[in-house]
């Protein structure tokens, strides 16, 4: 079976379900609950990002070369973006303190310098260098820093036939 065929019986089933809520045959918040409760809706999400990202990381080895983030192959232009960074540092004791005690725009500008210093203490370590605290002079402790990398994203457009 080729993959339109899945995606075309995929189709017909959710618009089975989408009919039968509609049309009254089940009241639509019991068949939104059994939905829900059937986990469907988070499991297409699931296999979708996982799709995702093994198609990002197959145009990353096979397709894209440098720096590349474009591909064209069979109608479709394809365009991978590196995911964002984030960091959390809710578990640093001296920047949760600060935080608490941000009521003064001073008090702001401490905390914020607080991540700042964690923040790069953090990159520094990723290249085995280490930071000092310029007050104790002791080495600033980044184990606390959670850091969450979001995905790479994957644009699909379909390229229109071009005129000669």
């Amino acid at each position: 079976m080729s993959i339109q065929n899945y995606i075309a019986n995929l189709d017909r089933c959710i618009d089975g379900l989408r009919k039968y809520a509609v049309s009254g045959d089940i009241q639509p918040h019991e068949a939104y609950a059994l939905i829900k409760e059937s986990g469907i809706d988070e499991r297409l999400g699931s296999c979708i990002s996982e799709i995702r990202g093994v198609a990002v990381d197959g145009l990353k080895h096979n397709y894209l070369e440098g720096n590349e983030k474009n591909y064209k192959s069979n109608g479709y232009a394809f365009t991978v973006r590196s995911g964002s960074t984030r960091y959390y540092f809710t578990d640093v004791p001296e920047v949760k303190e600060k935080k608490i005690l941000a009521e003064s725009t001073e008090e702001w500008k401490g905390f914020k310098a607080s991540e700042h210093k964690y923040k790069t203490a953090f990159l520094m370590k990723q290249k085995n260098m280490a930071m000092f605290d310029e007050e104790t002079g002791e080495e600033v402790d980044v184990s606390s820093v959670k850091v969450v990398y979001s995905p790479d994203t994957l644009s699909v457009k379909k390229i229109e036939k071009e005129l000669v």
